[in-house]
């Protein structure tokens, strides 16, 4: 609804109107924009939830993994990874951010960041399922 005109214009409205956006608001504008291949859009997105110091959860990483890897822009999922090691605290990710991080690679072609993946997946010492080691034999 939101790719057509009506829908973009409730959608401007809706934004406006509120004060401030939360994560849940804004992972669904980078998925929207994502699946829509804006990724100028999806770079804005991400620059102001930092501006705005607004939390990034599993669902923001993995959408932007999918984002970037779509495009086959795997420096950019490097440093998605990489500001994961180094958020402070750790981030609160599930091995099933870890079956779309060696999904997204795979597709592009990065053998060495699926294993490299796999090292954190284990060093993490988060328990994967059979659905997260499918994916990383697939």
């Amino acid at each position: 609804y939101a790719q057509h005109e009506d829908g973009r214009e409730h959608m401007q409205h809706l934004l406006a109107s509120m004060p401030q956006w939360g994560t849940e608001t804004y992972n669904v504008l980078l998925n929207m924009h994502g699946k829509a291949n804006d990724v100028e859009k999806v770079k804005e997105l991400l620059q102001k939830m930092r501006d705005e110091q607004v939390e990034m959860n599993e669902v923001t990483f993995g959408t932007l993994v999918t984002v970037f890897g779509k495009q086959q822009d795997t420096s950019k999922v490097k440093e998605i990874i990489e500001f994961l090691r180094q958020k402070e605290g750790g981030a609160a990710i599930s091995s099933r951010f870890y079956s779309v991080l060696a999904s997204t690679l795979s597709k592009a072609g990065d053998v060495q960041g699926v294993s490299d993946a796999w090292d954190d997946l284990m060093a993490s010492k988060l328990a994967p399922d059979t659905e997260v080691y499918n994916q990383f034999l697939a």
